[in-house]
């Protein structure tokens, strides 16, 4: 059986990119996975009227797979739930909704930045009065304003206790 190639990981994130949109296609997905196999247009009518109904056809056509072979059908579209369920998230912390233009800009930004294959999860902290904080493989940032002005000061304490003296 075919693997997810790169032009098909390519294609998902490309296509999904947040975390929000990703759940709508598992669970169409899941439907489709239910529905291998079952008599014609039982559990097939979410899938055909569905937003992601062209991004499935069209992956499914990349992969090769046989659609012909239930088997095969089936496992494939399991391994492509697995992956996308597995795929790297970055999260981030925000102090408002992030919009879906927004969640785009943030994509794109992170994609041109060289991040490889990945998506983006938004939640919203209102604990964060202005910034970002970012979390990526484990690793945490804090890019909220508070922490970008008390690393200032201190760097620069020296300086501001002089001018605070004149």
């Amino acid at each position: 059986m075919e693997v997810l190639n790169n032009e098909i990981k390519d294609l998902l994130h490309l296509s999904l990119k947040t975390s929000k949109v990703i759940a709508s296609f598992l669970s169409e997905l899941d439907a489709k996975i239910l529905s291998v196999g079952q008599p014609e247009g039982e559990n097939e009518t979410t899938i055909q009227i569905s937003e992601h109904k062209k991004l499935l056809d069209d992956i499914i056509y990349r992969s090769g797979v046989d659609i012909r072979n239930l088997t095969e059908y089936k496992d494939f579209l399991t391994l492509l739930r697995q992956y996308l369920v597995s795929a790297p998230v970055i999260k981030l912390e925000l102090p408002f909704e992030a919009s879906d233009e927004f969640s785009e800009q943030l994509f794109e930004w992170f994609r041109k930045s060289a991040f490889g294959h990945f998506f983006i999860q938004t939640k919203v902290n209102m604990e964060i009065g202005a910034g970002v904080h970012v979390s990526w493989k484990g690793n945490f940032i804090n890019l909220d304003l508070e922490n970008v002005l008390e690393g200032r000061f201190l760097e620069n304490k020296d300086v501001f206790e002089e001018i605070l003296r004149r």
